[in-house]
């Protein structure tokens, strides 16, 4: 067996280096023949360490990707909503075993007990008559055995969700994730898509925004115009090819590629007696041309939780919105290379604030380096209490 040639498939599966795996390959055979193995059996196996090592990815139905990220999320907590639900379901359903309760022992004041117990409310025996809540919530569904929330007809949203209820998976308290945006194409293609990322790994998972990279995810329809793209636990930043991409390279690709990205703050709002409202539906995500106008970088922590900041604000200027004034958005500490002056193009998406003003959140941005760079600059800093040459590498 050619055993380098079947560990540079491997490579190619896995998203490895193969320089990389073959090396890993000779040095495990030194190793074992030093201790007496024959060549050909020291060859054998390291072969097959390296391969019974990377199997559960090469047997993956994840799909190898290159391409760049323009934009990535803050870090979130996906199941905060559908836990806080859980919670309050449940304590509706034993207000109203309470309520239940109550009623029985006012119709049925001298055999209350006969009639709760017949219903599964108390034990019988049980001097203390209490509420058997926890069992009912089982019973109905809402929790297991162990107290853990269980996914209910009513906390799903849509039919393809209905695995959840029939499995019954477990409704974790915290589920981390986020979100990455960018161009990519499918290994052995050349045709490059807009792409989005669900990231179930956020603290290992950092990429520089409009470097391109390797990596495997799971895509079940890679024909989409727009790549609809799940993280698993072999999501690595494998491969950094050490190619950047430039603002007039982006400028070209997005405008040919993803032009219904394209939304300027006039496009998406209409101003009325200086309340915003959205033209029309809101857009995952907008890219437009922008200045730099602030930067404001949030110290300390947290005066509801106690933790460090982990956004800061930055004051936007939309080119071509010339009736739009600066609108205040926040972007992620992790993607903040923000500074005042810079022109570029920003990723963001776009809300109404509860006042009727217009806000958003920055995901990405890349500046002009034809005209600015990064300058020596004091950025204010802010407490809540106060509110390079363009690259000769080429990627198509």
């Amino acid at each position: 067996m050619d055993y380098l040639a079947e560990l540079e498939k491997l490579a190619v599966k896995v998203c490895k280096d193969v320089a990389e795996i073959q090396q890993e390959f000779e040095s495990k055979t030194f190793e074992l023949e030093k201790v007496g193995y024959t060549k050909e059996i020291a060859a054998q196996t390291a072969y097959m360490q390296i391969v019974g090592a990377y199997r559960a990815q090469s047997r993956s139905g994840a799909k190898t990707f290159e391409g760049y990220f323009i934009g990535v999320t803050s870090k979130r907590n996906v199941n905060q909503t559908v836990y806080k639900q859980a919670t309050e379901a449940l304590d509706e359903f034993k207000a109203e075993l309470e309520n239940t309760l109550k009623k029985l022992q006012i119709s049925h004041p001298d055999d209350w007990q006969a009639f709760a117990i017949k219903k599964g409310l108390i034990i019988e025996d049980d001097e203390t008559e209490e509420l058997q809540w926890f069992a009912k919530a089982v019973e109905a569904g809402m929790l297991n055995e162990k107290g853990e929330f269980l996914y209910t007809a009513d906390l799903i949203n849509s039919d393809a969700q209905k695995w959840l209820v029939d499995k019954k998976e477990v409704i974790d308290p915290e589920k981390w994730e986020k979100t990455a945006y960018g161009l990519f194409k499918m290994a052995g293609t050349n045709e490059v898509k807009i792409g989005v990322l669900y990231i179930r790994n956020p603290d290992e998972f950092n990429p520089i925004l409009f470097r391109v990279y390797k990596f495997r995810a799971g895509c079940s329809k890679p024909d989409n115009k727009v790549l609809s793209m799940s993280g698993t636990k072999v999501t690595k930043l494998d491969v950094c090819t050490g190619i950047d991409i430039s603002f007039v390279e982006f400028q070209n690709m997005i405008n040919e590629i993803a032009p219904d990205c394209l939304y300027t703050f006039n496009d998406l709002y209409n101003l009325d007696e200086k309340k915003a409202e959205f033209k029309q539906g809101v857009p995952r995500i907008a890219v437009t041309m922008a200045s730099i106008s602030g930067v404001s970088i949030l110290e300390g922590t947290q005066k509801n939780t106690g933790e460090p900041y982990t956004i800061d604000f930055v004051e936007v200027t939309d080119v071509f919105s010339p009736e739009f004034d600066n609108v205040s958005m926040t972007v992620d500490k992790l993607n903040n290379n923000l500074f005042e002056g810079a022109i570029g193009i920003v990723v963001y998406s776009a809300y109404v604030k509860k006042d009727g003003g217009v806000g958003g959140q920055i995901f990405g941005f890349i500046p002009d380096d034809r005209i600015c760079s990064v300058p020596s600059q004091d950025i204010e800093e802010i407490t809540p209490d106060d509110e390079e040459e363009e690259s000769s590498n080429k990627w198509e």
